[in-house]
């Protein structure tokens, strides 16, 4: 068990105070199988969790994400386009002429091949640690796509003009590595834009009851504040702080956006707003106590329960579950024979239809439906997560 103590926030290096433990789950010996433990900065409004290290979640992205395959980093859909193309306007107005790019921890390259079809003049070079995401894609003719991480970049020092980061440093615990390192491969008075979800405003897009905590690799829940203080410590200027609401292929999400550039500081960014993130973790860790409590009195009850969907909530809620006679059970191929503590993942069709199912999906949870109701499950039955 980690100190509860209060330890130093890693955005703004005030004192940070322990929030609460989360236990997370997964398949088989995931690396999230622990529990995590969250602390929050009443300073910068940073909601964070402590006792997970780069290594871990390098491992995890190298054996157990599903990037690579998932449609939620389609290029093609056209919600994907129209964020591309909200990424590409920010940069437009920020500078004179965009004639090259870096984006660092680009996936699938999704936003860098929409980018050269839009605009083949553009330099555009992806980097990325899974080499799964990037092995596929085409080098001749579009962007280069190069194996490397946001701590270790394989550019010489003040070689580039244009670093992005969309959806990376809420992945990674050493922010100041990560900063100081895109420091070093930056240009004087360069520009960088960072991309995170918006920690402020995860109550206003609730999604699902714990969505936002239940992903287990974002260790870091980003306020403004705590953005702009990681930034000017490491010797960048913000330039431009931009909120909106942007789409993927399965929800509307609230964006976080700084845009600043490689110089001192002219301030200190002083103006910390307390945020909702701290709060809204209590109230997400509460519904899904609620929602364990539920599932033990129905298992009580002599009730057989199934959980449909290994998603990231189930993965949180699993540990809360008193009662360990349950089934799972999941369409994807890929996950079943796999185990969740102990538990295998069946085919839906091995399990009769019988008793509390428990939709474990936020985000399926329609398709998951029609598919129960096909194979004889009662819409009485249905309980979902919410």
């Amino acid at each position: 068990m980690r100190n509860m103590k209060s330890v130093e926030c890693p955005a703004c290096r005030q004192s940070s105070e322990h929030l609460t433990a989360w236990s997370y789950s997964g398949l088989d010996d995931s690396v999230f199988n622990y529990q995590a433990e969250f602390y929050g900065c009443a300073h910068c409004g940073l909601v964070y969790i402590a006792n997970i290290t780069d290594g871990l979640l390098e491992d995890f992205y190298r054996s157990e994400c599903n990037y690579a395959t998932s449609d939620h980093f389609d290029s093609r859909s056209p919600e994907n386009i129209r964020k591309y193309s909200a990424y590409k306007n920010i940069l437009r107005q920020a500078l004179s002429v965009l004639d090259e790019i870096v984006d660092v921890g680009c996936g699938r390259g999704g936003f860098l091949t929409w980018l050269k079809a839009s605009d083949p003049a553009i330099g555009a070079t992806g980097v990325d640690l899974d080499e799964r995401s990037i092995a596929d894609l085409a080098r001749d003719g579009g962007a280069q796509f190069l194996h490397g991480g946001a701590l270790s970049l394989p550019f010489e020092d003040k070689t580039q003009s244009v670093l992005t980061y969309f959806h990376v440093l809420e992945h990674i615990q050493n922010i100041d590595g990560v900063l100081q390192e895109a420091a070093r491969v930056l240009r004087d008075d360069a520009l960088i834009l960072i991309e995170v979800p918006d920690a402020e405003r995860y109550e206003n897009q609730p999604i699902g009851g714990a969505f936002w905590f239940s992903i287990r690799e974002h260790i870091y829940h980003f306020t403004e504040s705590a953005l702009c203080r990681a930034l000017e410590r490491n010797q960048f200027t913000i330039h431009r702080v931009l909120r909106e609401v942007l789409p993927t292929p399965d929800f509307r999400y609230p964006s976080l956006m700084i845009l600043a550039r490689k110089k001192p500081p002219i301030r200190r960014f002083a103006d910390a707003r307390i945020s909702s993130a701290a709060r809204y973790l209590a109230i997400s860790k509460k519904k899904l106590e609620r929602q364990a409590n539920a599932i033990d009195e129905a298992a009580k009850q002599g009730q057989p329960v199934t959980f449909w969907g290994c998603s990231s909530e189930l993965y949180s809620l699993l540990p809360l579950i008193k009662s360990k006679e349950y089934r799972i059970v999941d369409s994807d191929h890929g996950k079943q024979g796999c185990s969740v503590m102990g538990t295998k993942i069946l085919h839906p069709e091995q399990v009769e239809p019988k008793g509390q199912l428990v939709i474990a999906s936020y985000l399926h949870s329609k398709a998951i439906r029609r598919s129960a109701e096909s194979l004889g499950w009662s819409r009485e039955s249905h309980l979902l997560l919410s």
